[in-house]
């Protein structure tokens, strides 16, 4: 007879299954299991209080260091900018001896000029060193031009959007660390890490797939606290693509237009013309003509100004 069947004619897979079912792993089970881990009656699943208590202390912990990123980046804003011509007549005698220095053609050694060399061509203002801590990144253009102003705004502003990110995603190691799924390796670190949620039963108790978060004596499954923190990351990954793409429209644009008024180059004293002739009857005398072109429309525009009348 086929060893599969029995010899009244029920099939052995299926008695072996109906007998296998009543100690294959189930969540009861592990409830039983924490339960007793835990020194509890029963892990109650329906009450969060605990879970609460965590997301409020989660929410502080976020507010702390949102604090931290936007309290200095507000005192460290600038007020105004405002020119300073000379303060006092040191600082006159300084600029005296600065352009006393750069008309000097002496080429002899002198330690004294060398200094004050030194000084004005490195990153000084009124002839002083430029301090780490109190300079803004808008004298930096100053020094290394919008470049180097706009790397270390750059630096500044990822630092406190990064400050954010972590601020958005703080509840997911706060509660990883309530987990015990990870092999202790004595590596704080590696506790508050993602795959460290949950808490750790023999697989002949209860499924992996299966198993909760504890906290106390209330429990909460793994794919519901997941759901969670998928969002939270894309809460901050939605704040990440938000200032990109302010920087990328907004920032940038402004920042150029803004220098193109401060700063003066060579542009602003050009005239770019477009479809002009390629070829004229009178060739050789293109640029004079043009020349005259253009001097006759200058006239013809400053003819119709208000003061010309």
């Amino acid at each position: 007879r086929d060893p599969l069947w029995t010899s009244n004619g029920s099939c052995r897979a299926t008695r072996a299954s109906q007998l296998l079912g009543a100690t294959m792993p189930s969540l009861s089970q592990g409830l039983e299991f924490w339960a007793s881990e835990a020194k509890c009656g029963e892990i109650e699943m329906e009450r969060d209080g605990e879970f609460a208590r965590v997301w409020i202390f989660a929410f502080l912990y976020s507010s702390i260091i949102i604090l931290l990123a936007v309290i200095p980046c507000m005192w460290c804003k600038p007020k105004g900018l405002k020119v300073e011509i000379m303060k006092n007549e040191a600082d006159a005698e300084k600029h005296r001896q600065t352009m006393k220095d750069q008309e000097d053609t002496n080429t002899a050694p002198d330690i004294e000029v060398a200094k004050r060399h030194l000084v004005r061509t490195s990153c000084t203002k009124d002839h002083e060193w430029l301090s780490p801590l109190r300079t803004p990144c808008r004298a930096l253009s100053d020094v290394g031009g919008i470049g180097t102003e706009f790397y270390f705004r750059m630096l500044r502003n990822f630092g406190a959007l990064y400050a954010f990110m972590a601020a958005i995603t703080a509840p997911i190691p706060i509660f990883c660390i309530f987990g015990n799924f990870l092999p202790d390796t004595g590596q704080f670190l590696a506790k508050t890490t993602i795959g460290n949620l949950g808490q750790i039963a023999d697989v002949s108790v209860v499924s992996p797939s299966e198993r909760i978060l504890r906290l106390g004596c209330q429990g909460i499954e793994l794919q519901q606290m997941t759901t969670y923190f998928a969002w939270l990351d894309f809460a901050a990954v939605v704040v990440f693509t938000l200032y990109v793409a302010y920087v990328r429209f907004v920032e940038i644009p402004r920042t150029d237009e803004q220098m193109k008024l401060e700063q003066v180059t060579p542009a602003d004293f050009s005239v770019a013309i477009d479809k002009l002739p390629t070829t004229l009857l009178d060739h050789t005398d293109y640029a004079k003509l043009l020349t005259e072109h253009l001097q006759s429309r200058l006239e013809y525009t400053r003819s119709r100004l208000p003061e010309a009348e």
